[in-house]
């Protein structure tokens, strides 16, 4: 195995980036912030079942090294189960087999930068994924936070953004009701009269109050949303968390998209993984784990 600890963080690598977090997966490849193919997982075949074959036939066009793989990327969750198990298992093999670095993201992270990639004009995007059982995984990301320039990260730029959490139903409501009043805030400010101001909240102020609830899961959403920032939120992931909110959905291309880019910064920061070290962030147990946990002693 290369150390990754030894792997040259300057130059850009070629990357083979997978997601497998959600119903179907993808894969892509980069050369540090260039996308050279992506290719989303059939919808209608597991992924445990195509990633493989799409994997074999991706990498088929690299065995003569003449471009080898340099580097292997993602997402780590949160996110399916199972998807999780074969995507993580599956860079930890390739890592061991083509003996390159390891670079592990947030899911949610993931997803936000592949709208960033796709939607120009998008600067703040809230993400929501099904976790079932009257859940969902929720992150609220900025475009600076997550695609700041490689070589001007903040300090503590991380491709695992803290304020990615569970929130039960109640929860993701009162949140989504937030950002729509943040959204369609009225304003006198242009001294015309009330209009509708699409201008919404700060990713930074938003998750200042995040914050508090890590450590309060009742403190959640934060009170008190300002709308100081003149950005719209828009919303991106699964449908079905969305279907009661007003916020604008943006499709996005390919996840595995987002992996990359994020893995490429991480890379250069010299933040790789461990593949021996490394397991899902499943953010929560399974459904077995809480039917035993409820059952008696």
């Amino acid at each position: 195995m290369t150390d990754a600890i030894a792997a040259d963080h300057r130059t850009p690598k070629l990357q083979l980036a997978i997601e497998t977090t959600g119903r179907c997966g993808s894969i892509a490849i980069l050369r540090g912030q260039e996308v050279l193919q992506a290719t989303n997982l059939p919808e209608t075949t597991r992924t445990a079942a195509s990633l493989a074959v799409y994997l074999d036939e991706i990498l088929g066009r690299h065995r003569d090294g003449s471009q080898p793989i340099e580097l292997v990327s993602v997402a780590d969750g949160p996110g399916s189960f199972t998807g999780l198990r074969i995507g993580v298992t599956t860079a930890k093999s390739l890592c061991y087999a083509l003996k390159v670095p390891l670079v592990a993201v947030d899911s949610l992270a993931a997803v936000a930068t592949a709208v960033f990639h796709d939607n120009i004009e998008a600067q703040s995007v809230c993400v929501g994924l099904d976790a079932y059982r009257q859940q969902v995984f929720a992150g609220c990301f900025g475009r600076s936070e997550l695609l700041g320039t490689p070589d001007r990260l903040a300090p503590n730029w991380t491709p695992h953004p803290p304020q990615v959490k569970v929130l039960s139903a109640s929860q993701w409501e009162a949140f989504l009701s937030e950002l729509g009043q943040a959204n369609n805030r009225e304003t006198t400010a242009d001294g015309i009269g009330s209009t509708t101001d699409l201008r919404s909240i700060n990713p930074t102020e938003l998750n200042a109050g995040v914050t508090q609830f890590r450590s309060d899961t009742q403190a959640f959403p934060p009170a008190g949303i300002s709308a100081s920032a003149r950005e719209q939120w828009f919303a991106a992931g699964d449908e079905k968390p969305f279907q009661q909110s007003r916020l604008t959905m943006l499709r996005r291309r390919c996840d595995a998209i987002g992996v990359g880019l994020l893995a490429a910064r991480a890379f250069k920061q010299g933040l790789t993984t461990d593949p021996l070290a490394l397991i899902p962030r499943y953010l929560k147990p399974s459904a077995a784990e809480e039917k035993a946990q409820q059952e008696p002693a």
